[in-house]
């Protein structure tokens, strides 16, 4: 009986070593390459480019063929990319396959030519010669529940919210999505972060008093850079945070701030410079009117260490 695994690898090797030949390789592509193509290049500057994008463990089973030509219209050159594959067992998900495949073959393309603007264009290729007609689905979205809902958004440009050029007024009629978007919309204004909590005041209570509301509020934070505020304006933010929550809940909001941003700059910070970091950080928390044994609970710093770093800075 013959071996198919060696039957296989005949096969695979007759296909590739096959299509590195120019000229087979260029009369299988002008065989196959659509008329939309065609009429725009000239195929009589068809010139095959000695480089390969597909990684190596898959150039077994996968040939890749580059090839440059000439518009028609205007003689620039534009880059052809031929993604050929052998099969002789049907794959189901082949189509998937190649979409994996050529996204692979995209970025490394830009990686290796970073000036370049335009991909090359890649048209996948399947050589099927099994026992039975070929039936897997050829579409991408034909392999998702709902097909033709997944036609029309991979074929569609990406959805998109320019937050720029949408109006705070449009967003507040989104309670939980809107002050979400109105946060991302204004985070590189680090300045304003106690004015923009002021403003979003009323339906931050709103959701405060909601389920997951104080997690939503501590995310707000994080993610606003409330560590980059001056001591006084964490006073502010501080206040207002008393009357958005209550005074247990602020306090507790900006102590676990406070650890987060003290465990990492203490990450971040050398070994010899950590004493001065956490020096710098305690005094920053006193005079933010944290006490001394809140300080203590975020740092990991006994009252006393607290409060001799406290004294120090005095002098």
């Amino acid at each position: 009986m013959r071996d198919k695994s060696k039957h296989r690898s005949n096969h695979d090797s007759f296909f590739k070593q096959s299509l590195a030949i120019p000229e087979v390789a260029r009369e299988v592509i002008e065989m196959h390459l659509p008329e939309t193509i065609r009429n725009k290049v000239d195929l009589n500057s068809l010139k095959q480019i000695p480089e390969t994008f597909v990684e190596k463990s898959l150039q077994k089973q996968i040939v890749d063929v580059l090839f440059s030509c000439s518009t028609k219209e205007n003689k620039e050159t534009v880059f052809i990319y031929f993604l050929c594959e052998h099969q002789r067992t049907e794959d189901y998900w082949m189509a998937m396959r190649l979409l994996k495949y050529m996204l692979a073959i995209c970025d490394r393309f830009r990686r290796e030519n970073p000036d370049v603007k335009k991909l090359p264009l890649i048209y996948p290729l399947v050589f099927y010669n099994g026992i039975h007609p070929h039936n897997a689905p050829r579409h991408f979205y034909e392999l998702f529940e709902f097909p033709e809902v997944a036609k029309s958004i991979l074929e569609g440009p990406f959805a998109l919210d320019d937050l720029t050029q949408i109006e705070d007024e449009k967003l507040k009629e989104n309670m939980w999505g809107g002050t979400l978007l109105f946060f991302m919309k204004y985070v590189d204004i680090r300045n304003r972060l106690v004015d923009l909590v002021k403003e979003k005041r009323l339906t931050l209570k709103q959701i405060h008093a909601s389920k997951n509301g104080e997690d939503f509020l501590y995310a707000i934070l994080c993610y606003n850079g409330v560590e980059e505020l001056e001591i006084g304006e964490q006073q502010n933010l501080l206040e207002l945070l008393v009357d958005i929550t209550d005074k247990e809940t602020a306090d507790n909001l900006m102590g676990t701030l406070a650890q987060k941003w003290f465990e990492e700059g203490i990450q971040k910070g050398e070994q010899k410079g950590r004493q001065e970091a956490s020096k710098k950080f305690v005094c920053n928390m006193l005079k933010a009117g944290m006490d001394f044994d809140q300080i203590s609970r975020i740092t990991g710093l006994s009252v006393a260490e607290v409060k001799e770093l406290g004294k120090a800075d005095k002098k």
